[in-house]
């Protein structure tokens, strides 16, 4: 058997040992391979097209949480201003409530991703044997860190975006 690292070397991989004289018969299906290989291209679009839009609803639902948490502190907000707060100040409580809430729902998530994805994983590996999969623990764990890492990121960044309108229209009545 031979093993190719990229599909797209399997033509020319084929077409040399076909030269070879001490081989009878090749056996290769290049259409399959050419049809798996547009298969996976088309899942790794669909993918990264999911986490994008995962992303702006989180944000944007976060964004919205913030901004009805500040609307409804805005005469606390406007008195810390009247009384000489900085504006840094006056965000630091709403980003770092953000902050945490999407730090909070970011482990929810990952711890609950950590539970299902080997389990996951070991049964589509049954269903589908011939494609390679990647049930490695140290993966999930550090795929778990950086879920948890950016959704506290942008959970800090769309409640400071949410919160700075606020404090700079308090800023304008002082």
């Amino acid at each position: 058997e031979i093993y190719a690292t990229d599909s797209k070397f399997l033509p020319s991989i084929v077409e040399k040992i076909k030269t070879m004289d001490e081989v009878d018969d090749v056996v290769y299906a290049g259409d399959l391979v050419k049809r798996l290989a547009r298969v996976s291209k088309f899942l790794d679009n669909l993918s990264f097209s999911m986490i994008v839009m995962a992303l702006v609803a989180c944000s944007l639902i976060l964004f919205n949480t913030i901004r009805l948490t500040a609307y409804s502190h805005t005469n606390e907000i406007n008195m810390m201003v009247r009384v000489g707060a900085t504006s840094g100040y006056a965000i630091a409580p709403f980003v770092i409530s953000g902050a945490i809430l999407g730090g909070v729902s970011a482990t929810i998530a990952s711890v609950a991703l950590s539970l299902s994805y080997l389990n996951l994983i070991n049964m589509l590996k049954s269903f589908v044997p011939f494609f390679a999969f990647i049930d490695s623990s140290q993966f999930v764990v550090e795929l778990s860190w950086k879920l948890i890492l950016g959704g506290t990121f942008v959970s800090f960044l769309a409640s400071f975006i949410a919160v700075c309108d606020f404090v700079h229209r308090a800023n304008k009545r002082q």
